[in-house]
C-alpha cells in the first residue's frame, strides 16, 4: 500500500507541474488555460491569410483581364496610338511651334495620351503580374511608355516620343506577324549575307591577282 501511494503522489506531482501557476498561485482552470491560449498566435493561425485581401485581388485580376481582352478595348488603343501619331506629326509644323499657345495645347494632348497609355499598361500588368515580362511585345510597350515618361520629364529625350508609333506593329496581328517573320529570317539573311561577302572577296582577290600588273 506504501509503494501505490507513492507512485500515486509521484502522479500528482508530475500532473501538477505541467500545469501554469497563476498571479494567486493557484492552478488556472481549463477555461482560464483557453483564455491564456488565446492571447498567443500558434504557427498554424499564422500560416492562414486572409481570404478577404485574396479575393479582392483576384477580382482586381479577373476585372483587368477582362478590360484588356475586350475587343473593343483593343481597338480603343490602336484608335488612341493613331491619332496620338497623327499629332505628334503634326506638331512638328511651323503653326505649331511658333505659336505657344498653340504648341502648349498640344503638350497637354499628348500627355493625356501618356496617361491613358500608362493605365492601359497598368491594367496588363495587374492582370498578368511580373509575366508580363515574359511576353516580348508587352516588355516592349513597358520600354515605349517608360521612355515616354523620361521624355516628357528631360527635353532632350523628347525625340523618343515617336517610338510610340511602333505600339501599332504589338496591336495590329497581321504588322505584329510581319515583323516576327522579319525576326525569323535575320539567320538566314546574315548566311546570306556572308555567302556574297565571300564571293565578292574571292573575286576581288582573283581579280587583284590577274590585273595588278596592268596598274
Amino acid at each position: 500500500e506504501t509503494e501505490s501511494m507513492t507512485s500515486e503522489n509521484d502522479d500528482k506531482k508530475d500532473n501538477e507541474n505541467n500545469y501554469i501557476l497563476t498571479e494567486d498561485g493557484k492552478f488556472p482552470s481549463h477555461d482560464d488555460f483557453n483564455s491564456q491560449l488565446d492571447g498567443f498566435d500558434t504557427t498554424e493561425n499564422q500560416r492562414i491569410e486572409p481570404s478577404g485581401s485574396r479575393n479582392i485581388e483576384q477580382q482586381l485580376q479577373h476585372l483587368s483581364g477582362t478590360v484588356v481582352k475586350d475587343v473593343r478595348f483593343m481597338r480603343l488603343v490602336v484608335f488612341m496610338i493613331i491619332i496620338n501619331s497623327v499629332m505628334m506629326g503634326i506638331a512638328t509644323f511651323d503653326f505649331v511651334t511658333d505659336d505657344p499657345d498653340v504648341n502648349q495645347a498640344f503638350e497637354s494632348v499628348d500627355f493625356a495620351f501618356l496617361i491613358f497609355f500608362t493605365i492601359e499598361l497598368g491594367l496588363q500588368f495587374i492582370h498578368r503580374g511580373l509575366s508580363l515580362f515574359s511576353n516580348g511585345w508587352l516588355t516592349f510597350d513597358f520600354i515605349v511608355v517608360a521612355s515616354s515618361w523620361m521624355s516628357a520629364s528631360f527635353m532632350i529625350l523628347r525625340t523618343l516620343r515617336i517610338f510610340r508609333v511602333l505600339r501599332l506593329v504589338t496591336r495590329v496581328r497581321v504588322l505584329n506577324e510581319i515583323v516576327a517573320a522579319l525576326i525569323n529570317t535575320i539567320p538566314k539573311l546574315i548566311a546570306i549575307a556572308a555567302v556574297l561577302f565571300l564571293i565578292f572577296y574571292v573575286y576581288a582577290v582573283m581579280l587583284t591577282l590577274f590585273f595588278q600588273g596592268y596598274v
